[in-house]
């Protein structure tokens, strides 16, 4: 299963972006943007206010993990999102599912899965790790804590 956002863009679009963009302008120009990370939720509400102030809607971002998932796998972003992409072709070809992220402070970064068990991450990561691809285990509720503000562009 390809998602949507892993997709290239049609040669087409690609010439009409980039003849009409400036320096400034982004091709993807209907994501939203994300600010933040916020530790408590007061900053984050000064800031939504900084930003109605400013005529821009924001809405604090809530983060979420499935149910009894404690632990999260994932591939650090290290090159540019066409590697990435080949590295997630890769690791489906080999029985590991994932998906490219595409938006936040890990952007580009490969989410593999969820574990309830630290030890459970730790093997999933060494047998990723034998396909010469280096994962990580990060704990979701030190993740989860972290606020954020989502604005349209």
């Amino acid at each position: 299963m390809l998602l949507l956002a892993e997709r290239p863009e049609p040669i087409e679009r690609q010439l009409v972006i980039s003849a009409n963009s400036s320096p400034t302008h982004s091709a993807q120009s209907d994501w939203c943007e994300l600010i933040g990370p916020y530790i408590a939720e007061q900053h984050l509400e000064e800031a939504q206010v900084k930003l109605a102030i400013a005529r821009f809607e924001a809405e604090p971002l809530h983060r979420s993990s499935p149910p009894n998932a404690r632990f999260w796998a994932y591939i650090r972003a290290q090159d540019d999102r066409n590697s990435m992409l080949a590295k997630l072709a890769m690791l489906r070809k080999n029985n590991i599912d994932g998906h490219l992220l595409q938006h936040g402070e890990r952007i580009h970064t490969i989410s593999l899965k969820y574990f309830a068990d630290r030890g459970e991450a730790t093997e999933f990561i060494d047998r990723v790790a034998q396909l010469n691809v280096s994962a990580e285990v990060i704990d979701l509720k030190e993740e989860n804590e972290k606020l954020w503000l989502k604005i349209p562009r």
